[in-house]
């Protein structure tokens, strides 16, 4: 018995190890959650040395000795080559346990679970390859490109990668090393094959399948479709780890159904009392429902009405099962919402099929919609918000250089203005041969209509040269043909190297925007990297350019604004938004929002820019206010505002033609700026604050003299500094910082914001600590319409964050007991069925 309770614990410490690393891989590299699984390796080290059964486990734990002795002492977190090195040795040891045959019989359904991570591709093919397996890359997948067939069979001896892409028409031998590695043991090639080939005839696709292959796609293949079919395969296995919710008053066959889901590995709750469904539903959080239709206490067909109604499972697959699936019986479940509806005489044979259909659809939705979310539909490049997340962590969070590139398509909206179907068409061919040239390390998006940008871990100066050469050539040197039309793109290349005491990622982009503003300027060769010796000669010219710039875009209204709300923890639905200005410059590129800052802040075109944001963010409060909407918009103000003699007088005037209320308004200015303009906003303020206008302090709380500035200005509302909110899970001493701050500000009636949060395992811990406003990509990047559901999308990410975050809050005693019970009150008034 010791030996079978060892081995269990075993199976546990394992999986916990798997859901750590992919929680620092896929979420957040951070230092709480490293700690976690230095402990949990630890524990599993002690459980399994000196046992001779486990010696392959205790070989791959022994390598990571030294790492773990050392960074259990110094509580840092390792970094570049150490880091790819620990992941890789703990995502063997974890692939060991799936290969070992006495563990894999213990861990039944969840096997899948330890092999949801990205892993390991194997890729057999010649070097045109190298266009998608970059991508391939991106996605966290660890690619191992061969060429020839003899290394392709070792590599399957050696170990089972996550899948296999094999080109049937590189190199010789390939389909038939397939056929016979199937042949010799199907069960050993057990990852998805998918075969490429320029055929696309039925022979061709049988061939494939001879051989074992699942997935047969016809060259040109983009890696965008790669992907898709790709993550559709590995998704029939992490469908099995779910949730089932199963409603039926006859306990024989829940009691079969139960146990017929149990060899999936999927857990089921059972609900015998219909209207008892709803505290189910909230406890379980089901990933599929199963409804049986024939219960004599309740009406299923209202039932099924009623659970589709329910928001909260609007994604999730219902399945029906009754004695009597005639024709009309099954188009009232599909009205009614129903997706299935199973003839229990055929039950036992169709039940699992259908089950393990409805998930892995759903799975392969909820992935689309993910990667919408980081990615440009058009061009398959990563979208802004996702890069510069990316650019931050790389800058901050690492000691190791990174380069950027800002690379603009400089004759494209000329283009656009003519045909924006062909804009698009150049465009998205232009992104496909920006992915195609990039080299390891180097990561692509696409930041404004007209404009690439590229994070790279490669910084050599001669090197970043050569690579922006070879992209400026790609995306050159040939033609783009769309329909009858040809035309040849002109680009420009800013690059800037991150500096050793300047870790500023915004300052990086900027930097590579002016280098690329530069490049063009220059027109030689338009490549040109950020030189902050040189810099300085050339600034006023520069800065002239870019004023001309600001001027002529607000005379041609090339000018927008954009949205993010931010929302109360404690559930209070008063719409409430931060407004940003956005600029196009008259090739159509958007300027950098902090160079229009810079270059304006002390300008006179500052006050033309900030009135324009403010008589605009009026007219859509009033028409907000017709349609029924309380609204209260964020506008932030520069420091050339401070001195229009006339604001106050135009502001009263503007107030009263569109009848808005002043308290819609609040002017928000970063403290340090505050700081400096102390007696100017004061007299500003002596002036808008009668009318009605809030004012709200950015970037507040890092200096000794906050809070004295907050009671100087009489300010309504403080965004907490980014700093003091980054990592917070890993500092106890933010947590304080940040609670002491709290309760300084609410007892001068002063309302708390949390802003820049793009973490959801905060907000527990900000809520704890009395923060009752956040705001931050975690809710919602900017957009152009006010369109945030201030219930239901809350309600939604505090749902997300309860399961990803209550328990680590716990677990590392970084909130005391009381706090922790007022977040638990919190999110219990939040959510009053849970």
């Amino acid at each position: 018995m010791e030996d079978q309770f060892s081995l269990d614990q075993l199976i546990s410490q394992l999986q916990t190890i798997e859901h750590l690393r992919q929680r620092l891989v896929f979420v957040k590299w951070d230092r709480d959650g490293f700690r976690s699984l230095i402990n949990a390796l630890q524990t599993t080290q002690q459980l399994i040395q000196d046992q001779p059964a486990y010696g392959r486990f205790n070989e791959l734990i022994g390598k990571l000795d030294p790492l773990l002795d050392h960074y259990s002492k110094t509580h840092l977190l390792p970094q570049g080559s150490e880091r790819k090195q620990m992941l890789t040795v703990i995502e063997a040891l974890c692939h060991t346990a799936e290969l070992n045959p006495e563990v894999s019989s213990l861990v039944g359904h969840t096997q899948p679970t330890m092999r949801s991570g990205k892993g390991e591709l194997v890729v057999l093919a010649g070097e045109d390859a190298a266009s998608w397996t970059q991508p391939l890359r991106e996605e966290g997948f660890r690619v191992s490109h061969l060429n020839n067939v003899g290394d392709f069979k070792t590599h399957f001896a050696e170990g089972l990668p996550r899948a296999a892409i094999v080109d049937m028409d590189f190199p010789p031998g390939a389909v038939f090393a397939s056929m016979q590695m199937v042949a010799e043991d199907r069960d050993h090639v057990g990852a998805p094959l998918i075969f490429l080939s320029e055929r696309g005839d039925l022979a061709a696709r049988l061939e494939a399948i001879s051989a074992g292959g699942v997935v047969y796609c016809v060259k040109p293949v983009s890696a965008d479709t790669l992907l898709d079919r790709l993550n559709d395969q590995l998704l029939r296995e992490s469908a099995r780890d779910h949730r089932v919710l199963l409603i039926s008053d006859n306990p024989i066959d829940a009691q079969k159904i139960t146990a017929s889901l149990a060899s999936l590995g999927l857990t089921t709750q059972l609900v015998t009392q219909p209207l008892e469904t709803l505290q189910s539903m909230h406890q379980m959080e089901p990933d599929l429902i199963l409804l049986d239709m024939d219960m004599s206490s309740l009406g299923s067909l209202d039932l099924l009405m009623g659970l589709r109604q329910l928001t909260s499972i609007a994604d999730r697959p219902i399945i029906t099962y009754s004695l009597h699936s005639e024709a009309s019986r099954q188009l009232a479940v599909l009205e009614a919402g129903g997706d299935y509806l199973l003839n229990k005489s055929l039950f036992t044979s169709h039940l699992l099929p259908t089950v393990l259909h409805a998930l892995q659809r759903r799975l392969s939705w909820s992935r689309k919609l993910a990667q919408l979310g980081r990615r440009d539909t058009l061009t398959g490049l990563f979208h802004r918000g996702h890069f510069l997340e990316q650019l931050r962590e790389s800058v901050e969070d690492s000691h190791d250089p990174v380069a950027v590139f800002v690379i603009t398509l400089d004759n494209l909206r000329a283009v656009e203005a003519q045909d924006i179907a062909t804009a698009d068409a150049v465009l998205a061919q232009s992104a496909s041969r920006l992915r195609g040239i990039l080299e390891a390390g180097q990561m692509a998006a696409l930041i404004s209509d007209a404009t690439f940008a590229v994070l790279s871990t490669i910084t050599e100066r001669q090197t970043l040269l050569a690579s922006a050469r070879a992209i400026r050539a790609a995306l050159e040197a040939d033609t783009y043909a769309v329909g009858e039309q040809f035309m040849q793109l002109r680009v420009s290349i800013g690059i800037s190297i991150s500096q050793a005491k300047r870790r500023d990622y915004r300052e990086l982009l900027q930097q590579a925007h002016q280098a690329c503003s530069n490049a063009w300027v220059a027109r030689r060769d338009r490549i040109l990297i950020f030189d902050p010796v040189a810099e300085p000669n050339s600034e006023i010219p520069q800065h002239q350019r870019l004023l001309d710039e600001i001027r002529e875009a607000l005379e041609h209204q090339r000018l927008r604004l954009v949205f993010q709300p931010i929302a109360n923890l404690r559930g209070e639905l008063q719409d409430r938004y931060e407004v940003w200005l956005r600029i196009r410059n008259q090739d159509g590129l958007e300027l950098l929002p902090e160079t229009v800052f810079s270059a304006t802040h002390r300008h006179g075109l500052g006050i033309r820019l900030d009135r324009w944001v403010i008589a605009r963010a009026l007219r859509l409060l009033q028409v907000r206010q017709s349609q029924g909407h309380t609204t209260t918009l964020f506008i932030n103000i520069s420091p050339a505002l401070l001195h229009d003699k006339d604001f106050a007088g135009w502001l009263e005037q503007s107030l009263g033609k569109t009848q808005v209320p002043a308290n819609g308004l609040v002017f928000e200015m970063a403290e340090d700026s505050a700081s400096k303009h102390f007696q100017s906003l004061r007299k500003f303020l002596s002036k808008v604050q009668p009318l009605g206008c809030g004012i709200s302090l950015d970037r507040f709380g890092n200096s000794k003299h906050s809070v004295a500035l907050l009671k100087g200005l009489g300010v309504n509302y403080a965004k907490i500094d980014p700093y003091l909110t980054r990592d917070l899970a890993a500092s106890p001493e933010k947590q304080r910082q940040i609670r002491e701050l709290t309760q300084q500000l609410q007892a001068f009636q002063v309302t708390v914001v949390a802003s820049n949060i793009e973490d959801l395992s905060a907000l527990n811990i900000l809520s704890a600590c009395g923060v009752e406003y956040i705001q931050g990509f975690s809710l919602q990047q900017p957009r152009e319409e006010m369109s945030y559901d201030f219930k239901s999308d809350l309600n939604s990410t505090l749902s997300l964050n309860r399961t990803l975050d209550l328990d680590s809050a716990v677990n590392l005693n970084t909130v005391g007991d009381e706090d922790l019970d007022s977040t638990v009150e919190v999110q219990r008034r939040t959510h009053p069925q849970s």
